[in-house]
């Protein structure tokens, strides 16, 4: 036996465990509503985070040559998962390291085909899928963050537009009285 093959018949159960651990991050009160909401519009979270793990899997199953085709569906799963957790008061490490976290649940699924059949190996190289999209994951989280934070510059500019118009307007007679022009009041407008 290989560890693909015994991976893909735990998959289920390495799945429902990572996205427990996802949702073990979440305040207590939460937790109860992230397992039992499957609408997608109510629970956003727990959907993406079913959705993140039903991606990952066939990444972790597949042979080298079959990866390039399942990394579209991976990477519109991650960006939906990680968008998500962007917008959520955790730490980057904290919505990112779920994905790191997946090694753990590999680990401990898998760990009596590990010992008897000694597959640590093939363990190392599925743990560096992981790691792998745990980069991906990350490139999409910043992705995100820089969008919220461009977003909320765009939001300051206007809320003070009026105020920065203004000054202008100030700079601008200041300048021309310096340079002799005749200069308006302040008042003016």
């Amino acid at each position: 036996m290989d560890l693909r093959q015994a991976l893909a018949a735990k998959k289920d159960a390495v799945s429902a465990r990572w996205v427990e651990m996802v949702h073990k991050g979440y305040p207590f009160a939460t937790v109860g509503f992230l397992r039992t909401q499957a609408n997608p519009f109510v629970n956003p979270v727990g959907h993406r985070t079913k959705e993140a793990a039903d991606a990952i899997m066939p990444v972790l199953l597949a042979t080298e040559k079959d990866v390039p085709a399942l990394l579209p569906a991976l990477d519109e799963a991650l960006e939906e998962f990680m968008r998500v957790r962007s917008i959520q008061e955790i730490s980057p490490e904290e919505a990112v390291g779920v994905i790191d976290g997946l090694k753990n649940v590999l680990r401990a699924e898998l760990a009596p085909e590990l010992e008897k059949y000694n597959l640590y190996k093939e363990l190392l190289d599925i743990e560096l899928r992981v790691d792998a999209i745990g980069l991906m994951a990350f490139g999409i989280y910043t992705r995100c963050r820089e969008k919220i934070y461009a977003m909320r510059v765009e939001e300051v500019k206007r809320a003070n537009s009026q105020v920065i118009r203004r000054a202008e307007r100030i700079i601008a007679r200041a300048a021309a009285a310096g340079t002799g022009a005749e200069a308006g009041t302040e008042n003016e407008e």
